[in-house]
């Protein structure tokens, strides 16, 4: 009799929990569903599909690709995608440069005042961008950078958490291996290069895709230092669909949908280097 009980039960959580999940999941992915339909029918035919709640809500009555066409030739957002995927790119390469060797000093080396300025690194990260916006605008704009490239990038190459990811994972890498380095005559650079590098893809691989989709999804700074069209990153495009008579929505979700794959283009095959990287970095002492 208990048996058959705690069968019952035990099936009833399992019917319960896939409803539960059901209900996230559409709840998640039923407003992807609609941006995808969006982009893929007439903008006159959006307002009607949204009246009210049916499967032609999600699913055309006319397939047309025009606002995937229009966004590209029309439009300047295949420049603006340009744009980021040069910036993604050139701040992830820096990033690493410089937040690699600042990781391995902290994780490994000693000198004066380094919990101090490990201290303020870690602070450093948890303050929000627009607490520094003004005076790093003011910075930048010193240094005539403005509407440049570099202004977008320079200030977002140096990241705390960056650093802090780091020194967690350097610090497992054993202190007998860097000093038999150090004993053969090697300097700095080439321990970093040479031994630190080929153990760290994980690490790297992680702080790459944490540099990317911080750059790919940024607004204020880029809206704020280069108000120059051709200079505009993929973020600022995406407000760029309102004419003076109406607001293009299909070509509005043919850009959110582009925005939204190509990040994942990227992440999903280094997703397991992602996760690994994260864990092997974990708070130690």
């Amino acid at each position: 009799m208990n048996s058959k009980k705690e069968r019952v039960i035990k099936i009833g959580s399992r019917v319960l929990f896939w409803i539960v999940l059901g209900a996230f999941l559409a709840f998640i992915l039923l407003p992807m569903f609609w941006v995808i339909g969006a982009s893929l029918r007439p903008n006159a035919e959006i307002s009607a599909s949204t009246i009210s709640l049916s499967i032609n809500s999600f699913i055309p009555e006319i397939f047309t690709l025009e606002a995937y066409i229009n966004i590209f030739t029309i439009r300047t957002f295949g420049k603006s995608l340009i744009n980021t995927l040069i910036i993604c790119a050139a701040t992830i390469a820096l990033g690493l440069i410089v937040n690699a060797p600042a990781g391995l000093i902290f994780a490994k080396y000693r000198f004066k005042g380094k919990e101090g300025l490990f201290f303020i690194i870690m602070i450093s990260f948890m303050v929000p961008f627009e607490a520094v916006a003004i005076p790093t605008y003011q910075l930048v704009s010193q240094l005539n950078l403005v509407d440049t490239y570099t202004a977008i990038i320079l200030p977002t190459v140096a990241n705390g958490l960056i650093i802090f990811l780091f020194r967690q994972f350097f610090a497992d890498i054993p202190d007998s291996m860097l000093e038999a380095a150090t004993i053969d005559g090697a300097g700095f650079s080439r321990i970093l290069v040479q031994i630190v590098v080929p153990l760290s893809k994980p690490v790297m691989i992680s702080a790459g895709l944490m540099i990317f989709v911080w750059q790919w999804e940024s607004f204020l700074w880029p809206l704020v230092v280069a108000r120059k069209d051709s200079l505009r990153m993929i973020q600022i495009a995406l407000g760029d669909f309102r004419t003076e008579h109406a607001m293009l929505w299909n070509e509005l979700m043919a850009a959110c949908v582009i925005s939204l794959l190509l990040p994942l283009v990227f992440l999903m095959p280094f997703q397991k280097y992602y996760v690994q990287g994260i864990a092997n970095a974990g708070i130690k002492d």
